[in-house]
């Protein structure tokens, strides 16, 4: 893609722009069509892949040093260590064997056998544990098997002629017990811990061999260590090499073009190959430049437009900051006037609160009324019953006056029957002469207190009479207040309807009222609201104009940027 390009100006003319062709050879194009992270992914994975066989090749060494003196120490020793116990075992059993047939107290035989017991129980734990080992691992040799194989042997050969000795001791069979000793049992106790020193002497040659072997190992570790790392080293450099120059070539490339187009040259282009971000990245510069060449076309054409906009604006500005302070007026106009009417709905407001306070006073005082005129209607009917109470008793007290005129007569009759009777003993006791004297003084008494008994009855009536008009008089006095009470009652109960009727009433005029109140007080609210909202209006109305003076003296700057917007734009090559 080499060659010249012709390019069209923004004032119509045209420039030569010159191409630059850049080419890789063949395994650069190859490393180029692979992205950043996959060439880094690649190197790394290199880099991580050497340090892990090195890493690998250190292990595997450790490990061998390890397994080998982990062998020696929990092994070949462990075994070594249960030979040991069998040859301290063997060897006190001869001796205390040999203690036992030289006893000549037998008192003393017992503890000599209990030892022997005693080292058979320890040869015999150290045997199991032995015998575990042997069956649980699968590195014993084929040497070691045979060697603890003659060992049971000989120990299954030799524990009988113990015994045996033991029992001819036991048996006062000295001389014999020796005998057996000195020629069968001697010899298989020195056999048998001569095949325990070869188990020992083997388990000690296997240690010294892996000790050797071990001690190889590390003594070429670190030769290995360090030969692997020189060429870590060496193959991770030239990984980064590679790597680094597949980088900063195109970076290159790509700062060469941006500092051509910060010195305003616009003209500058690249043959790219290769797919990696670099070379994205000069394609992206490219495009870049090229949009940036077009935009400035653009910004040109637009800074022509822009100039015959603003004087338009200019003319409008002026246009919207008249009909603005008209505007402002007449919101001046109409905020005094919705104030004047919110203070009157507000007064209003208040009068009508003041007629509801008035109202609740008047059906306070109304319930009041209602409830002394209740008050009252009780009291008069309990009046009533109590004058009817007491019509019935002064009722009762003539019936009671009538029975004592009754009595009275009664008794009047017996004085006028007295009487009579005292005049006819007066004449007879005249007519009886000196003899009836004494029956005259008693008639003449008794008739003298007959008539006192008919005056005293006669001054009872009058005043019984007197009494018994007197209660009538009563009676119809009483009638006559209880027929005025009932009609106080009936006035009473009247006024009690008639004020339930007021208080009803002014309920009703106290909600109204309350209706009327709390519509005022909303109406206030709304006033109150549009007054606001009026000078939210002509506050708008006055940053209006002063955003339209803004405006317009916006506009004579913005003729003065696109004068200057022009002059930068001649200090681009394009």
């Amino acid at each position: 893609m080499g060659g010249v390009s012709r390019i069209d100006n923004f004032d119509g003319s045209t420039s030569i722009s010159s191409r630059s062709t850049i080419r890789e050879h063949a395994p650069g194009i190859v490393m180029m069509n692979l992205n950043v992270s996959t060439r880094l992914g690649f190197g790394f994975a290199f880099v991580l892949a050497l340090s892990t066989a090195l890493t690998w090749l250190a292990t595997s060494q450790v490990t061998y040093i390890k397994n080998t003196l982990s062998g020696i120490n929990d092994v070949n020793n462990v075994k070594a260590r249960y030979a040991i116990n069998f040859r301290g075992s063997v060897h006190d059993r001869a001796i205390v064997l040999r203690d036992t047939l030289l006893i000549a107290n037998d008192a003393e035989i017992p503890p000599e056998l209990a030892k022997i017991k005693k080292l058979s129980e320890d040869y015999a734990a150290s045997a199991e544990k032995l015998d575990q080992m042997f069956a649980s691992r699968n590195d014993i040799t084929s040497e070691e098997r045979n060697a603890l194989a003659k060992i049971k042997a000989i120990e299954a050969k030799t524990l009988p002629l113990v015994e045996r000795v033991v029992e001819m001791r036991l048996n006062d069979q000295g001389p014999q017990a020796l005998e057996l000793l000195l020629t069968q049992a001697r010899p298989a106790f020195v056999e048998w811990l001569y095949l325990i020193n070869q188990l020992i002497d083997l388990e000690e040659g296997m240690s010294k061999q892996a000790a050797s072997q071990a001690y190889a190992v590390a003594s070429q570790f670190s030769l290995v260590m360090w030969g692997a790392t020189i060429a870590l080293i060496v193959l991770g450099g030239g990984v980064a090499w590679v790597l680094a120059r597949s980088f900063l070539k195109p970076l290159a490339r790509a700062l060469a073009m941006a500092e051509s187009v910060a010195v305003g040259n616009l003209t500058s282009t690249q043959d790219i190959e290769g797919a990696d971000e670099p070379a994205r990245l000069l394609k992206a510069l490219e495009r870049m430049q090229q949009s940036l060449r077009n935009t400035i076309n653009s910004i040109y054409v637009s800074a022509d437009h822009l100039s015959h906009t603003s004087e338009d604006m200019k003319t409008l500005s002026e246009q919207s900051s008249a009909g603005l302070n008209q505007q402002n007026q007449e919101i001046e106009q109409a905020a005094s006037a919705v104030t004047q009417m919110s203070a009157a709905v507000e007064e209003v407001a208040r009068n009508a609160l003041l007629a509801s306070q008035a109202s609740g006073t008047a059906s306070n005082s109304s319930k009041q009324g209602r409830e002394m005129v209740v008050a009252t209607v009780n009291s008069i009917q309990q009046m009533i019953e109590e004058v009817q109470k007491t019509s019935t008793q002064v009722g009762e007290l003539a019936r009671k006056s009538q029975d004592i005129e009754r009595v009275l007569e009664v008794i009047r009759s017996i004085a006028e029957q007295t009487n009579l009777l005292a005049l006819n003993a007066a004449i007879e006791a005249a007519r009886a002469g000196d003899a009836g004297r004494g029956f005259a003084v008693v008639a003449d008494e008794v008739r003298g207190l007959a008539y006192r008994t008919q005056q005293s009855t006669l001054e009872i009536e009058e005043m019984v009479a007197g009494i018994r008009g007197d209660i009538e008089g009563s009676v119809l006095l009483m009638k006559g207040c209880t027929l005025k009470a009932d009609g106080t009652l009936d006035v009473a109960r009247s006024a009690g309807g008639a004020l339930d009727e007021i208080t009803l009433a002014v309920e009703q005029i106290l909600e109204r009222n309350h209706t009327i109140a709390s519509a005022m007080q909303q109406q206030a609210v709304v006033a109150r609201e549009v007054d606001h909202n009026l000078l939210n209006i002509r506050d708008f109305s006055v940053g209006s104009r002063e955003v339209a003076a803004k405006a317009f003296t916006t506009t004579n700057e913005l003729n003065q940027v696109v004068s200057d917007l022009r002059e930068t734009m001649k200090s681009f090559v394009l």
